[in-house]
């Protein structure tokens, strides 16, 4: 038993390198109550530096932005006018990733440890399992009458996910904090971004000690 509970970690790892990543199925049922989460949550910086196993990657993917009702393509976030603008880019230890929650996988981007060049606080962004990128594509926010307008939509929608994490961490037992002093320059060339898919917010995950 504990040779195969090796040779899994040893796949999982694997799979967050050079290669898309289709994550498990999310556990939609059980865990906490919203009463006790909300109770639960709080900041925390301080991480071991462990990864998360393949169902808390699932949850909290899902939790952020995944989508709950397939049929209809509906999130578990909401979006005015149902845009769905935000995209939602991770950096692991073992890559960098952007999140489709149509097919619930990390779509491979560049392949190395890129989390502590968004951050200004190194130690910290080193020992998190995951730094979530909150950016939001303004093309499909087709309302409003500037990109400043439309900016205070994304950010609502930015929220909304980050509420979501910070409510799941506080369930699962991990820590969660929300950055807004990463580095503005070098984000949006990691992530190749363009004008009109600025960066919001960054978020970072971590086991705790």
């Amino acid at each position: 038993m504990k040779k195969l509970m090796i040779l899994c970690l040893a796949v999982l790892t694997a799979g967050l390198s050079a290669q898309n990543v289709k994550l498990i199925a999310p556990q939609t049922s059980g865990g906490a109550t919203l009463r006790e989460a909300l109770t639960k949550r709080c900041t925390n910086r301080n991480y071991t530096g462990k990864e998360l196993s393949a169902q808390q990657l699932s949850d909290l993917f899902y939790s952020a932005c995944g989508m709950n009702r397939k049929d209809a393509k509906k999130l578990t976030i909401p979006t005015a006018r149902n845009a769905q603008d935000l995209v939602l880019y991770a950096a692991t230890k073992q890559a960098l990733y952007r999140y489709d929650a149509a097919s619930h996988s990390l779509v491979f981007l560049k392949k190395g440890d890129f989390r502590q060049q968004f951050g200004m606080q190194k130690g910290m962004f080193a020992k998190a399992a995951v730094v979530l990128i909150y950016t939001s594509d303004l093309k499909k926010l087709n309302f409003g009458n500037s990109d400043a307008e439309k900016k205070v939509y994304a950010g609502v929608h930015a929220g909304f996910a980050m509420q979501n994490v910070g409510l799941y961490c506080a369930a699962e037992g991990l820590g969660n904090v929300i950055i807004g002093s990463y580095d503005r320059k070098k984000t949006p060339e990691l992530l190749g971004l363009t004008k009109g898919q600025p960066v919001l917010m960054v978020q970072l995950v971590g086991v705790l000690k």
